[in-house]
């Protein structure tokens, strides 16, 4: 009985970790959503989010976020994943282009806001490259300043 139990607890212990990955915690950090034609955009490529994983069809993901606005947003925040290579065309959706990958609006200036959000592939990245995984931002509405985004909580989750 007593080895039976042990060998469900290490089970548990080990295969946890496993099916739900935290494959990206970038903490706090700051971008900016820079102005291209009526949008605002902004693509996260840093190198440890998904620490060279190739995204895969079939695949799901959960953003984790908090964070706060340079200044009133007033139409869509979306979220999607993109293969931003040659090779891609430079523009290739990885993921669903749904709901769950959207921020309500409107988003108010200097004001905490948090979300977790939810991706599934339908596509495969071209390769483990950060480029090939890019994170875009996409915002719409009129403006012509950028908007910086105060990342206080990151965190990216395969599950």
């Amino acid at each position: 009985m007593k080895k039976a139990l042990l060998v469900v607890v290490v089970l548990c212990i080990f295969a946890v970790p496993v099916l739900f990955a935290q494959v990206g915690n970038l903490g706090a950090f700051n971008s900016t959503l820079r102005v291209e034609s009526r949008n605002h955009i902004t693509d996260i490529t840093t190198a440890n989010m998904l620490g060279g994983h190739r995204i895969t069809a079939g695949e799901s993901y959960t953003l984790t976020v908090r964070f706060r606005l340079s200044r009133d947003l007033e139409d869509k925040m979306q979220f999607i994943f993109v293969d931003r290579t040659e090779g891609a065309n430079w523009w290739t959706e990885l993921t669903v282009n749904d709901e769950g990958s959207q921020i309500p609006m409107p988003l108010r200036a200097n004001t905490e806001y948090s979300a977790t959000l939810r991706f599934r592939a339908t596509a495969s990245a071209s390769s483990g490259n950060r480029n090939a995984n890019a994170l875009v931002i996409i915002t719409d509405g009129v403006g012509s300043r950028a908007i910086t985004i105060n990342w206080l909580e990151f965190v990216l989750t395969r599950n």
